[in-house]
């Protein structure tokens, strides 16, 4: 009769790794996961008066339109057409204590407005070390359903 101990079992594929492989393997992933939440992300942040709109980030998606009477217009599809004074889009109208007064699409008369505001997050290369975590524990996950390691607990 055959022992326990002396049963053939198969080696899961990480063990069969050397030493220095698995080291390394785990020291990557460990730098894999810490550094995206080390990088400092900017905003970039435009500010300028009605009568330097030329400074304004045209690529940003939304402009903050500051007003003399303290209220605040978020706007989306925006647009600063000089010669007629007016700053329009579509967007949001806040109150001095920034609620929402109401919603709809604006022509804001430039000798109204205090500051114009652009603001736009750069694109982070945060998402390429996120993305190589995922496929190497989705390629982890395979091998170990498809050859799951297996463990003798001792006589």
């Amino acid at each position: 009769m055959m022992s326990r101990s002396r049963r053939l079992k198969k080696e899961p594929r990480f063990s069969r790794l050397p030493r220095r492989g698995r080291e390394a393997l785990c020291l990557l992933s460990a730098l894999l996961i810490a550094v995206p939440g080390c990088g400092v992300r900017n905003l970039k942040r435009i500010q300028a008066a009605p009568d330097q709109h030329g400074i304004l980030d045209a690529r940003s998606p939304y402009l903050k339109v500051y007003l003399k009477n303290g209220e605040l217009c978020l706007l989306r599809d925006w647009s600063v057409n000089e010669e007629a004074g007016v700053v329009a889009g579509t967007g949001e109208r806040l109150g001095p204590d920034r609620e929402l007064i109401d919603s709809g699409e604006y022509a804001v008369p430039a000798d109204s407005v205090v500051l114009l505001e652009t603001n736009r997050a750069p694109v982070s290369g945060n998402l390429i070390p996120l993305v190589l975590v995922t496929i190497v524990s989705l390629v982890t996950t395979v091998v170990v359903i498809h050859d799951p390691p297996s463990f003798e607990i001792g006589d």
